[in-house]
């Protein structure tokens, strides 16, 4: 069949016509070439017009697509996957294997674009209007379309609708149609002015080859309507409208206002030591909005632990009118050092009033991002969460003096036994500009909830003592300890060989056997278990899911080398959020993590905590704390758990313990009675740190 053996109508509309079934699919099905000019393109629209398109590129049929650079993140990946692959194709015998349509191929939307652009069956184009500007600009909305037959009929079309899934399904949308064999002026207009557009010769438009257009930073990232099928029928959900500057900052409690007003006051320059949960990114983006309004736009790295956390930054500042430009600089983007180098570029010139650089540690501190950060010649701004990872030794060498604005942020400033690496963390980022403790917000109300920011908690230490075996080889190396030190105490600085010896006697401790039983039983007394966050060592992880497995348990290890990176077995999120998804949605009962959960990572639905193994760093111990205590609705209370071994429980042999041994003791039990202090069964709490402290004579 032609086109010409169509009966077309002059013009269709979506309440008296099915647009797919009566125009789109006859068109492709008796064409070899299709070409279409319109303001917005999604992949969507491959698959409800498959039927269709199976038969056009069995014609070997080609596309010809220009729109404006308004484009669904996935297809962004999925068009420039195409290109890529379009590239590496060389081998004749490669590009026959390939034209073959792969089986369901039409069904599968966004492989489907990859694989069109690939095969030189789509080519794609970006429009943008002459008079544009930085600030404000029209975009290129016209929408005409053109199939040609075997025999060069054409059938041209113009009206309202976009090249999307909602422009030809749900939406009321009408065009207008022009038979070159009946229209033949109207239709040779059309097809002239496409002609244009495709080469690049229209008045007042300037058009871009997709590859080109992302070089140049003219693709944009939009959030599309959204729809959920549901036994046949559609739900739709619009796109989240993004929260304007004022509007965030007067909904920031009062205590992240008087935070903000601190930094301010101290010239956009110092740390806020705020709880875990309490609000410390969304108090940074508020002092950002207002440096960034001082300042007319500010260039912005943020600097994070990892990747997990970089994302929940991103997630909260695409919510608000802030930025036009950012980009993630880790190893999730193999493009970062050519983007970075752009927008440094492109704001030192003037081209753009601002951007945010979301980073990690690892990226921050390498010779390539400072190199590139280096040529930064006006306003510019780091944010570090976590802020006591920046004073590690390697991490260091990103606090550049370039950074005229500091912000660091985190429930413990300073660091664990490095004196050094915490009076570079003070140098560089000043004074504590503002905090506020754990105490505050387990006591201060809410003004919107009627309810603590954050959740109160039981505390139930439960303490046990090494085996035989382990005693017997505590006591060995308890005994070379003693001898080791003597030799050294005179040194100021004692020995790595002496401090080998510390970790393998107090790797005894914390992997204790004991530990085990403890854990077992407490999973008989506990009644129900969801919401269940366990921390243990490396060597405990595989008992403790033997141990939820033994008890029907569903739960899941948390250990942070899982992948980073979204894929389609993964619900198109990566195996971090879904693991901690299905943690918080109930599927896994029980997360089993390491210390990759110790901060950063937000776990709004942990109830109960279990701690098996925990370091003498207080950070830590604060950090896990934090975990639980995130207010969710449907927590009233958490409880922790917190299995502790010491060397003796006889009261004999406790009183034999060396110094060193006594003060790391006396140090734990500190813990306990702070975790305990602030509980709401303090009394129940404390009573079992006393009994302890009695065997060991602390009193």
């Amino acid at each position: 069949m032609a086109l010409t053996d169509l009966d077309f109508k002059l013009t269709y509309n979506s309440g008296d016509n099915d647009l797919i079934k009566e125009f789109y699919i006859p068109c492709f099905k008796n064409s070899i070439k299709y070409e279409r000019a319109v303001g917005f393109f999604t992949s969507e629209i491959l698959s409800v017009i498959s039927k269709g398109l199976s038969e056009f590129l069995l014609n070997n049929g080609n596309m010809k697509l220009i729109c404006s650079p308004k484009f669904n993140e996935e297809d962004i990946e999925k068009i420039e996957k195409g290109y890529e692959d379009r590239n590496k194709i060389i081998d004749k015998a490669l590009i026959r294997e390939i034209e073959q349509i792969p089986d369901n191929i039409l069904n599968d939307s966004l492989n489907c674009l990859s694989w069109l652009i690939a095969n030189n069956r789509l080519d794609i184009k970006v429009a943008l209007p002459l008079n544009i500007n930085c600030e404000n600009y029209g975009i290129y909305h016209e929408k005409i379309g053109v199939f040609y037959d075997f025999d060069n009929n054409i059938v041209a079309f113009s009206g309202s609708n976009n090249e999307t899934l909602y422009g030809i399904s749900y939406n009321y949308e009408s065009f207008d149609v022009y038979r070159s064999w009946v229209e033949h002026e109207r239709c040779s207009i059309k097809v002239n002015h496409f002609n244009r557009l495709w080469g690049n010769n229209a008045t007042g438009i300037e058009v871009y080859d997709f590859p080109e257009a992302v070089k140049e930073r003219i693709i944009e990232k939009i959030v599309p309507q959204s729809y959920t099928k549901i036994k046949g029928n559609y739900t739709f959900v619009t796109a989240k409208k993004k929260v304007d500057k004022k509007s965030f900052l007067k909904k920031l409690w009062y205590f992240q206002q008087e935070a903000i007003k601190n930094w301010k006051d101290n010239n956009f320059v110092g740390m806020l030591s705020m709880a875990t949960g309490t609000g410390k990114t969304k108090t940074a983006i508020g002092g950002l909005i207002e440096l960034q309004d001082l300042t007319n736009g500010i260039f912005t790295v943020i600097a994070c632990p990892q990747n997990t956390i970089i994302k929940q930054w991103e997630s909260e500042i695409d919510n608000i009118e802030l930025f036009k430009y950012s980009t993630i600089a880790d190893s999730t983007n193999n493009g970062w050092e050519r983007e970075l180098a752009n927008f440094v570029i492109d704001y030192n010139d003037g081209n753009i009033k601002g951007c945010v650089i979301y980073t990690t540690y690892n990226t921050l501190s390498s010779d390539k991002f400072i190199k590139i950060v280096s040529d930064i010649d006006k306003f510019s701004l780091l944010i570090c969460d976590e802020v006591h990872w920046a004073g590690a030794e390697t991490f260091r060498k990103g606090l550049l003096p370039i950074f005229k604005y500091r912000l660091g942020l985190s429930a413990t400033p300073t660091r664990y036994m490095d004196e050094e690496g915490s009076n570079e963390i003070t140098s560089y980022f000043g004074k504590v500009v503002y905090e506020f403790s754990l105490e505050r917000a387990l006591k201060e109300v809410n003004p919107l909830t009627g309810e603590t920011f954050l959740c109160q908690y039981n505390y139930y230490p439960l303490f046990t003592s090494l085996d035989e075996d382990e005693l017997i080889e505590y006591h060995e190396l308890s005994e070379k300890i003693k001898r080791q030190y003597a030799k050294e105490k005179e040194q100021e600085e004692k020995s790595d060989f002496l401090q080998r010896l510390y970790e393998k006697r107090q790797a005894i401790v914390v992997n204790a056997r004991a530990k085990y039983g403890a854990f077992d039983k407490l999973l008989q007394e506990l009644k129900t278990i969801k919401y269940l966050l366990v921390y243990c060592s490396p060597q405990q992880i595989d008992i403790v899911q033997d141990t939820f497995n033994k008890n029907s348990i569903i739960n899941h290890r948390f250990t942070g080398q899982e992948e980073i990176i979204p894929k389609k077995e993964y619900d198109n999120k990566s195996e971090r959020d879904y693991i901690l998804s299905n943690f918080e949605n109930g599927n896994y009962h029980a997360l089993v993590a390491m210390k990759c959960l110790d901060e950063g990572i937000n776990v709004l639905r942990a109830e109960v905590g279990i701690f098996m193994a925990s370091s003498g760093n207080p950070k830590q111990f604060i950090q896990r704390r934090g975990r639980l205590l995130r207010r969710h609705p449907k927590k009233k209370i958490a409880k922790i758990y917190d299995i502790f071994v010491v060397p003796f429980l006889d009261e004999r042999k406790a009183q034999n313990i060396d110094d060193v041994e006594r003060n790391i003791l006396r140090k734990e039990l500190k813990r306990y009675e702070e975790f305990a202090s602030v509980a709401d069964n303090k009394l129940e709490a404390m009573n079992s740190i006393f009994e302890i402290k009695e065997i060991y004579d602390f009193y």
